[in-house]
């Protein structure tokens, strides 16, 4: 077995173990953070953004890791309310 296959098992893995509860849409991100999906799609391709989870459906749909996006709306909301007068 190759490296990739490995990699592509730990994978599938992963997105098999998780409930499809678990998993946000882009549009489900965006009304989160009142942002649109093509925001929320910009960020998520970012190098900074890598720690969460993500994959595509076999439509080629992106969904992203509820608990990790959560995580991410915290940080964002502290930071929104920190700069406000």
């Amino acid at each position: 077995m190759t490296l990739e296959d490995e990699l592509f098992d730990d994978k599938v893995s992963l997105v098999e173990s998780i409930k499809p509860d678990d998993w946000l849409t882009p549009i489900e991100v965006a009304e989160l953070f009142r942002v649109t999906a093509r925001t929320v799609t910009r960020w998520l391709d970012r190098p900074g953004f890598s720690w969460v989870k993500t994959f595509k459906t076999p439509g080629g749909h992106r969904r992203y890791y509820r608990p990790d996006v959560m995580k991410a709306l915290e940080n964002y909301e502290d930071k929104q309310t920190s700069t406000q007068p």
